[in-house]
């Protein structure tokens, strides 16, 4: 997997890269970060409320 990730940063155009870096964060916090802490402060949630995500938003 690094050699493969290090091939690919190697090739990557360098306007590509930060959003290359941005994927691959978010698939990282996919993987290991514990979502059920937000997902339950949303449920709580009692009065109307509308969340938004933009493109270009990273899971912190």
């Amino acid at each position: 997997m690094t050699a493969l990730l290090a091939d690919e940063l190697r090739a990557a155009q360098p306007r590509r890269l930060g959003a290359a870096v941005t994927a691959f964060a978010s698939v990282l916090s996919a993987l290991f970060a514990d979502r059920r802490p937000v997902h339950q402060a949303i449920a709580r949630i009692g009065a109307p409320t509308l969340l938004l995500w933009g493109d270009e938003d990273v899971p912190r």
